[in-house]
């Protein structure tokens, strides 16, 4: 989790936007999640790092990739067949 990887911007907007029954959860780790975890509204689920995230896209009814730079992902993510609709 950095700067560049946006998840500060989604907090901000998951706040203002916050679904009653939704969930956010953040899958990952970096520098920045300890400033994330404490900037995030209740109910934000970070998992820390993970090996495997097929349950986790499995899971979602969305996936958001909320970079601010180059998504160097997207290519994979677009050929994921169980990838829940992409933000």
């Amino acid at each position: 989790m950095t700067r560049q990887k946006g998840q500060d911007v989604l907090l901000r907007a998951w706040r203002r936007t916050a679904v009653p029954g939704a969930r956010l959860v953040l899958v990952g780790d970096g520098p920045d999640r300890k400033a994330l975890e404490e900037a995030a509204p209740p109910g934000v689920l970070f998992t820390g790092a993970c090996a495997d995230v097929r349950p986790w896209l499995h899971a979602a009814d969305v996936l958001v990739l909320p970079s601010a730079g180059r998504a160097w992902h997207w290519p994979r993510w677009r050929r994921w067949p169980a990838a829940a609709p992409c933000c």
